[in-house]
């Protein structure tokens, strides 16, 4: 008799949970698609639209960096000591914006000599250009898109 109800009980749990999951699968938007392709259309479709909202956040990054760095390459290369203002301005532009993932290294980069560069600035040193011109050179080097 005991045997007998500790198998009812599990049968109902098992059918309890195998409803739930349905339920659960139902409303969480994971429908067969009613063209032939089903479920894996959706997921093409959905990862197309992700592979062109990436390349669109990649356009953007490009064209509003390549501004920024050249605003840099070309206070570098003036024969005035760069102002910390200026690398205060080109910074702000750069943290506004959004870094795609290929990206990060370059971004990361430009930030470290743009610090390096107002430190010298704010020591009086913003004539000692030298370390600048060879993060630019790098870059330069290592991100084609930037000549």
């Amino acid at each position: 008799m005991f045997e007998a109800k500790t198998k009812n009980i599990i049968m109902a749990v098992t059918v309890v949970a195998i409803l739930a999951g349905g339920v659960y699968l139902y409303f969480s938007g994971i429908q067969p698609d009613s063209r032939s392709g089903g479920a894996e259309t959706a997921a093409e479709e959905d990862g197309a639209a992700k592979k062109q909202r990436q390349a669109e956040m990649v356009r953007a990054y490009e064209d509003s960096f390549k501004p920024l760095f050249s605003e840099y390459a070309a206070a570098l290369d003036s024969e005035n000591k760069i102002a910390g203002e200026d690398v205060d301005r080109i910074k702000a532009g750069l943290l506004e914006l959004k870094v795609p993932a290929e990206f990060k290294n370059l971004h990361l980069d430009f930030m470290l000599a743009l610090v390096k560069m107002r430190d010298l600035a704010a020591a009086g040193r913003g004539g000692d250009k030298a370390e600048g011109r060879k993060t630019v050179s790098r870059i330069k080097a290592d991100y084609l898109w930037l000549n």
